[in-house]
């Protein structure tokens, strides 16, 4: 059978693993400073990079053994005895930075490269061997000492001859091994520069509260903006446990003052009995600089003690705080999360969550108490929206577009083309959109992004305007914007195809909670991109991307049950996450729930529903739902004869 996977869009949290509650783990480091080459270039500035590395490792409780200036013979034994000594210590931490000479093997098909001893004397590939340690063997050892995770720092990819015309500068990728993070200073086939690496990754590593992973994805995104991404590290990751070498958490120590118990004095006891407005301002008469003065502004400031005590202007003095207090209720019911206008400490509701009877009461008290407020004109459109009054939502988006808000202006362009659905409304949307944008709204941004990206609303098909765009409105936090700037990374559409740029914008986007992010993540664990194939990894992200209710993370979950694919092969279930993805309107989960339902796998045959599913999918662009449907006899199952 045909199965489709819902692919991440191409404009579109690596699950942390069990925590260790049990005593921390040993630690062991090895620094290898490789300075005086004998036939190759030497490095002297490599003493400071690892006395840089050293020092950090011991702030965060590493036992560390350094070499320098080791033979290759002194390098294996080394090596061979730092092994040794974490095999001893199961369950240690292991910790390798070198810092020297390294060359790749061009010969080698899967892609191999040497650390060398400083008697490296290399001509010919056959050299190689007799000149240096081989990094794939040397992860695999490490692999399978018993340590909860060794990481493997390669500082290395310095510049070193290359050997003729089958060479290549820098280093190629070599896996990383179970339990296992591979870290090189710079990207694949590049040089990195001395002294630029070291200094961020030992700032880096002694920070309390960061993963291994996040610690190294920190220093590549700091030495790629310290040097203009000419420098642009990289990892290789197979450690599935959360390792942290400062510690998982971000520790105070406050010594506790030697308490002396007096009598409480009288101020203290004015203040314990203050309890209105007016109390405050009698303690503020008494002690304008005690104990407790800030406090006791800090309260006054409030709206409800800024009201009149006249009675003949207390409607006056009360309305401001009545307002205030609706005002706030409105944006919690109805607000939307991009508009500038709406104070940061108030709240939000997404609009699929917005009640909009209740939405509707709170927002037009609002708007009665302050017919001026732009806010609550928007808050109270989005109210009225929510539950299909179309006519009055817009007559409230009107009005505050006129009255010069951004949000007013983009909900505008929404209703104009449908909510981006209805390409026809696209001309008359856009110069909404673009006078939002002009004012910062990151919606707008984001849509006029689209709109470069797709050619529509009259602009011209411009890659390159639609990734200029996206970068605005993601420097704004639009989680969808920060994921098609991952997508255009992705497939190569704005510049050179970038998997590790690519995986740094989804991550960004699903720490936004964007599911579709999460999605993509787990695709290029599933695919094997940057890293070995896996299944597991992928699942952990497509069943975060399911939790945000992400119609393709489900179709991507039921892909991986139907095929057994790091996971029991469990048809039914494989059917149960098609239907919840087809459901939440994913065209691939749709195609896939009606062959199933066509050929009664992971439940009965169900021959009107797999119809009803391939026509909403065929309409929705799948072409081979499309035909299913029109192949499909009455009453039979059809096989699918697809690749």
């Amino acid at each position: 059978m045909k199965l489709w996977l819902s692919l991440a869009a191409a404009f579109t949290l690596w699950c942390l693993g069990n925590v260790a509650h049990a005593a921390d783990p040993a630690k062991f480091a090895l620094v290898i400073n490789q300075v005086g080459y004998t036939h190759l270039t030497a490095l002297p500035d490599t003493d400071k990079e690892a006395s840089q590395v050293t020092g950090a490792l011991k702030k965060v409780g590493f036992e560390v053994t350094t070499v320098r200036n080791v033979n290759l013979g002194g390098l294996q034994t080394t090596l061979k005895d730092f092994r040794r000594k974490l095999a001893a210590s199961p369950g240690a931490i292991g910790f390798i930075y070198y810092t020297g000479h390294g060359m790749a093997d061009p010969t080698d098909e899967k892609g191999d490269n040497y650390l060398l001893g400083i008697d490296a004397d290399v001509q010919v590939v056959a050299d190689l061997p007799a000149s240096g340690v081989k990094l794939s063997d040397l992860v695999n050892q490490m692999s399978r000492t018993d340590a909860s995770a060794v990481i493997i720092v390669v500082d290395a990819c310095r510049n070193t001859p290359s050997l003729g015309k089958a060479g290549t500068k820098g280093l190629v990728a070599v896996a990383a091994e179970p339990n296992t993070l591979v870290a090189y200073a710079t990207d694949l086939g590049d040089i990195a520069s001395v002294g630029v690496y070291a200094p961020v990754l030992a700032r880096e590593m002694v920070k309390p509260g960061l993963s291994v992973t996040q610690v190294f994805d920190a220093v590549q995104i700091e030495v790629s903006k310290q040097t203009g991404r000419k420098q642009r590290p990289w990892s290789n990751n197979r450690i599935y446990d959360v390792i942290c070498l400062a510690g998982c958490t971000v520790n105070i120590n406050v010594t506790a003052p030697q308490v002396v118990t007096q009598p409480e004095s009288i101020e203290q006891t004015f203040w314990a009995s203050a309890k209105d407005c007016g109390d405050y301002r009698a303690y503020l008469n008494k002690y304008p600089n005690g104990e407790f003065a800030e406090m006791a502004r800090t309260r006054l400031g409030a709206p409800l003690c800024n009201i009149s005590r006249n009675p003949t202007s207390f409607d006056t003095g009360l309305a401001p705080a009545l307002t205030s207090v609706s005002e706030t209720l409105c944006d919690a019911k109805a607000a939307g999360q991009f508009d500038d206008d709406r104070p940061a400490a108030n709240g939000y509701m997404a609009f699929a969550s917005i009640v909009s009877a209740d939405a509707v009461s709170v927002c037009q008290q609002a708007v009665d108490s302050n017919p001026k407020n732009r806010r609550m004109m928007v808050n109270l459109g989005r109210a009225y929206l929510a539950g299909s009054s179309f006519d009055l939502a817009e007559q409230w988006f009107k009005k505050a577009a006129d009255a010069g808000s951004a949000q007013g202006m983009f909900q505008m362009a929404m209703i104009a083309n449908k909510g981006g659905q209805d390409p026809a409304g696209d001309v008359a949307a856009r110069p909404w959109l673009l006078s939002a944008a002009a004012l910062g709204n990151a919606e707008a941004m984001e849509y006029v992004g689209i709109f470069y990206a797709y050619g529509r609303g009259g602009h011209p098909q411009d890659i390159a305007l639609a990734k200029a765009w996206y970068e605005k409105a993601a420097a704004k936090s639009s989680p969808y914007a920060t994921a098609a700037l991952g997508g255009m990374a992705f497939y190569g559409q704005a510049g050179d195809q970038d998997y590790i740029l690519a995986r740094g914008w989804f991550k960004r986007a699903a720490d936004m909670g964007y599911g579709p992010a999460m999605n993509s993540l787990g695709l290029m664990a599933e695919q094997g991109l940057l890293q070995p194939k896996d299944a597991n990894l992928a699942r952990e992200w497509y069943e975060k991307a399911a939790a945000v209710g992400d119609a393709g993370g489900m179709t991507s979950l039921g892909t991986l049950y139907y095929n057994g694919t790091g996971v029991a092969k469990d048809l039914a279930k494989a059917r149960q996450w098609f239907d919840a993805a087809a459901r939440r309107g994913d065209v691939n989960g749709m195609a896939n729930l009606g062959m199933m339902q066509q050929n009664g796998l992971g439940g009965p045959v169900d021959l009107k529903s797999a119809r009803y599913w391939y026509d909403l999918a065929g309409k929705g662009g799948h072409a081979w739902a499309a035909q299913q449907l029109k192949a499909m006899p009455a009453g039979k199952a059809v096989e699918d004869k697809g690749s």
